[in-house]
């Protein structure tokens, strides 16, 4: 992985953009690939490299191919193309469609292209002196013509820059730079070029971007393309002289390569000519060698297929949050399944495969329903817990939280913490202590996250006082944010243990009340309300508060009675002693009003202290 890490270079392979590694097949289209991610783990080793925000590891196992797509429309497909590529490429194509017929249209203008004869220099140096050259020659007037517009095709985004960084002291007219295709940049290559105009890009203009030239441009030549790089064949070729003498209209194009960008295997080429020629051997062993490929992808695709057999059953015969687990977990033993059997794939071993696939889905499923864990994972009994927490059937939710805490206890700080949850409800026993105990535990599995978070923090910012940025790049407030959270969840577990021994110690019950995860940090922290997202995924629906259960308070109910009797006297004594007792009976009046305020209160709270009471009385 190092070795892949260490060969993709930024501007070339991938650029970052928004603190996101975005892929770039600049081989081909030139296209920023905004929702491309590498797999295996080498998207994640650019992120690091680049101190940027780490994005969660995938497996591709979701399977179409274009063979495929096309197949299912049975021979009824119909299309134009002006680069097929070489006969090498047809036969490769007819190999794959034994069904398709082609025929060769001529054009309705005839083609003005005239290709200028290519060059091949030594050095990057001399390639750009080179190219300079030839831009302001074809945009200049002469003594037969005007000046023209040109467009500069490079293979990277890197060179790209370079070659516009060399020309625009130079330019008198606009220079463009094209290497992105979002609105901004396209919207610069939409208008008409007048002469003196240049535009440098990538393959993004070498391939389906009409680029519109002045009649006084076309008057002098048309647009002169310089394809400024050695495409990988033919077909890619073809494209980029594709962009001038469109329409009958005039144009002209040329090659103009550096030995020391070309690839390993061409770098004996003393010539363009015989660059070429090894190029087009070497496509041509490439497509030779494309149909193990081609039965490569064929089996996957057949073993997804017999998959999606299987989740379109599940998807029948479940529904609600059952159907979703069972799913996610179906998914992801189907994941483990293909990494597992990668090698068989490679050697295409079919039908030993369609045996195991079936006989292992088959038992993936059974235990799936019935709440067992085919990749024993962690997470996949919580997520079953989580459906029974929902439905407040909480001795099936302890006991799939259980049977997480066997798995591995130095990871199950989640499922430790929400069995917690589930004893408190049940109450039955020693609860109380079963509960403190499942909480400690989750305690010493969470230090292991934290740890291994601040360990990898402590590094990062000794990476970034090395690189010399004042500011803390995105994956460090990403780690420092994931700490903060564990923190903020070992806060909560911390004042749990502490209300639990607060209700031991006075001999009560306790009740457990919960609120989501994201009540834990603050709805304005993005970061932090993210990280609280990482831990719902992981199965965390859930935090919770310990308080003390309210008991009904005879204590109180009694002295409620006595104020009502007190009330009921002293009313008695002002009414049948004619008011000579009215000043007695009106303070037992009000000491009756005060017992009974006092005595709904403790009924209310559960809280009543004799002692207080009587001070109370005496006071008066």
């Amino acid at each position: 992985m190092p070795f892949w890490q260490s060969r993709l270079k930024e501007g070339r392979d991938y650029v970052v953009e928004n603190e996101n590694i975005c892929p770039v097949d600049f081989r081909s289209t030139g296209i920023i690939e905004l929702n491309k991610k590498w797999g295996d783990g080498l998207q994640q080793f650019v992120e690091i490299k680049h101190q940027v925000k780490l994005s969660t590891i995938s497996a591709v196992t979701n399977y179409i191919s274009n063979i495929s797509f096309f197949q299912k429309y049975h021979g009824k497909i119909y299309g134009t193309t002006g680069t097929l590529g070489t006969e090498k490429d047809i036969l490769f194509l007819q190999d794959l469609y034994p069904s398709l017929s082609a025929c060769r249209m001529p054009t309705f203008n005839r083609k003005k292209l005239y290709e200028v004869k290519g060059t091949l220099k030594k050095t990057s140096k001399e390639w750009k002196s080179e190219i300079k050259g030839v831009v302001m020659s074809q945009i200049s007037s002469n003594s037969y013509r005007e000046g023209r517009a040109a467009l500069v095709i490079c293979e990277t985004i890197n060179k790209a820059k370079e070659i516009y960084e060399e020309l625009k002291s130079s330019i008198k007219g606009e220079i463009i730079l094209y290497s992105r295709s979002d609105k901004e940049s396209l919207s610069k290559i939409d208008k008409e070029l007048e002469s003196g105009d240049v535009i440098v890009a990538t393959n993004l203009a070498g391939r389906g971007t009409d680029i519109k030239v002045s009649k006084k441009v076309n008057s002098n030549g048309g647009l002169f393309v310089i394809l400024s790089f050695l495409s990988e064949n033919t077909r890619v070729e073809l494209q980029a002289f594709g962009r001038t003498a469109r329409k009958g209209k005039p144009g002209s194009a040329q090659i103009i390569a550096c030995t020391e960008h070309l690839q390993y295997d061409f770098r004996s080429a003393v010539s363009l000519e015989e660059a070429k020629s090894t190029r087009d051997r070497l496509a041509a062993e490439r497509i030779s060698s494309m149909m193990n490929d081609v039965s490569e992808m064929n089996l996957r695709e057949e073993l997804f297929s017999e998959y999606c057999e299987t989740l379109h059953d599940i998807y029948k015969k479940t529904d609600g949050d059952d159907r979703k687990v069972i799913v996610a977990i179906m998914n992801e033993f189907w994941g483990i399944w293909l990494q597992i059997k990668s090698e068989d794939i490679d050697h295409q071993k079919k039908s030993e495969l369609h045996q195991s696939l079936k006989k292992d889905l088959s038992v993936a499923r059974q235990e799936s329903s019935s709440q067992t864990s085919p990749c024993s994972s962690i997470y996949h009994y919580i997520n079953f817990g989580n459906i029974f927490l929902d439905d407040k059937k909480w001795e099936n939710s302890a006991r799939l939280f259980d049977k997480a805490m066997k798995q591995d206890k130095s990871w199950a700080a989640i499922a430790f913490y929400s069995h917690a949850y589930c004893t408190i409800k049940l109450s039955k026993g020693d609860y109380l202590t079963q509960a403190k105990e499942d909480l400690q535990k989750a305690q010493e599995s969470l230090k292991y996250l934290s740890e291994e978070c601040l360990v990898c923090l402590q590094f990062i910012k000794m990476a970034t006082v090395d690189s010399g940025k004042g500011e803390p790049s995105s994956l460090e407030k990403q780690m420092t944010s994931k700490c903060s959270m564990y923190r903020f969840f070992d806060k909560n577990i911390t004042e749990a243990i502490q209300k639990i021994d607060e209700i031991k110690e006075r001999g009560r019950d306790a009740i457990v009340k919960k609120s989501p995860v994201f009540s834990l940090v603050s709805d304005a922290d993005e970061a932090l309300q993210l990280e609280a997202d990482n831990l719902y995924s992981r199965g965390l629906k859930y935090v919770f508060s310990v308080e003390e259960k309210p008991r009904f308070c005879w204590e109180g109910l009694v002295v409620f009675l006595l104020g009502v009797l007190q009330i009921v006297a002293g009313a008695l004594l002002t009414v049948f002693t004619v008011g000579t007792l009215a000043q007695i009976g009106m303070g037992l009046i009000t000491e009756g009003i005060s017992d009974c305020i006092e005595g709904i209160t403790a009924m209310v709270t559960g809280e009543f202290s004799w002692k207080d009471w009587a001070i109370g009385k005496a006071n008066v």
